[in-house]
Formats: C-alpha cells, structure tokens, sequence
C-alpha cells in the first residue's frame, strides 16, 4: 500500500477493518519509489524482509552476531531471486563503543560483508553541542580513514 501511495495519484484499500477509497498523497514524492527498509533483530522477520523491502537495518551493532543472520539473509535473498547488490544494507555504530581500534576493526568488517550504508551514532559519547557532534564525527573519520 505505501508504495501504491507513495507512486499513484490515487489508490483504493479494501480491507478487512478499512475501505479507503480514492485516496492519495499530492504532491506526490519527488523520489518514486521511497525505497522501504526494515530494521530488525528477528530472524523470524528475514523472509518479510526480502519480500518486502529495498534494504535490512540489523538490529545488532556487533559483526560477530551479524554473521549468522547475514549469511540467513543472503539465502533466502537468492531463493527469492532478489539481487544481493541492489538490496541495501545498513550498518550502525555507536562511537561510545570501545575507541578507534574497534571502529576499524567494524567498519572494515562491514565493508567486507558488501553494506551499502554505514551510520555512526554520536548520542551519549560526551558531546553536547553540535560542533561537539560534528568533532566526534570528523575524528571517528579521521581514524577510520573515511575521506570527508
């Protein structure tokens, strides 16, 4: 249904609980499709997740636990027929995990498993302003060697 709203003028829902006729969003998204994205820790949602969605947000920020998982999602991604390179991948760090040393080791980690996006978390490390915010994020790419 979000994508029929987010691409059509207009769409009809029959439902159960809900009959929305002629409904729609105008103006409709610059952007069509919105790519969809999951972000889950369930094994279980896997198979909506390659049904359904543009891109997997891992709930663990811990590539030892990803693995597992990982290798799961690649599977039921060739068994569906659905393009492991065009399906995203979203990791996450947080920089008040451990220091720089464990910033490499998972951000090298995480581009050897092919993520297409990486996030870094600055909440709760020490910064309060947003240059403050903006210093954590220039050091964690200084250290890692992201260009920025």
């Amino acid at each position: 249904m979000l994508r029929a709203l987010w691409t059509e003028p207009t769409v009809q829902l029959e439902g159960e609980f809900h009959s929305l006729p002629d409904v729609g969003i105008n103006p409709l998204p610059t952007r069509r499709p919105i790519p969809l994205w999951y972000g889950s820790g369930a094994e279980k949602i896997l198979d909506r997740v390659v049904r359904l969605a543009d891109g997997w947000i891992p709930e663990s920020r811990v590539p030892e636990s990803l693995g597992r998982q990982l290798e799961k999602l690649r599977a039921k991604l060739d068994a569906a027929g659905r393009d492991q390179g065009s399906f995203g991948l979203q990791a996450r760090l947080s920089l008040r995990q451990g220091g720089p040393e464990l910033w490499r080791e998972y951000f090298e980690w995480y581009r050897d498993h092919d993520f297409s996006h990486f996030c870094v978390s600055t909440i709760w490390c020490g910064a309060e302003t947003l240059d403050e915010h903006v210093e954590q994020l220039q050091r964690f790419c200084a250290e890692v060697g992201v260009l920025q």
